[in-house]
């Protein structure tokens, strides 16, 4: 296996590297984020490909994303195991107020 010169070395490292008024791209053109998914769906037109059905899933709430992840359940009693606790209305917080 044969090595670099140090000069080639450093030449093909700088090409990484932008003078400092440049900013780099990461997307652009048909796949950037802005406008992607309404230019995919014009090149699928125009390519006559058939259309891709989007599954949309309903957002989890906490309990549920908590129940996925650490498979703990938030909603349960935590006396007798069984039931189910349902949220009704907050109570208000108070200040207790410093004697004057």
């Amino acid at each position: 296996m044969e090595g670099l010169p140090r000069h080639e070395l450093l030449r093909r490292y700088l090409f990484h590297v932008l003078p400092a008024d440049f900013m780099r791209i990461r997307h652009y053109g048909f796949l950037g984020s802005r406008y992607k998914q309404k230019n995919l769906d014009l090149i699928r037109r125009l390519l006559r490909a058939a259309p891709v059905i989007r599954k949309v899933k309903p957002a989890e709430n906490y309990i549920e994303q908590m129940r996925r992840v650490t498979g703990k359940e938030l909603d349960q009693c935590k006396v007798c195991k069984q039931g189910r606790m349902k949220f009704f209305t907050d109570i208000p917080r108070f200040r207790l107020l410093a004697p004057d």
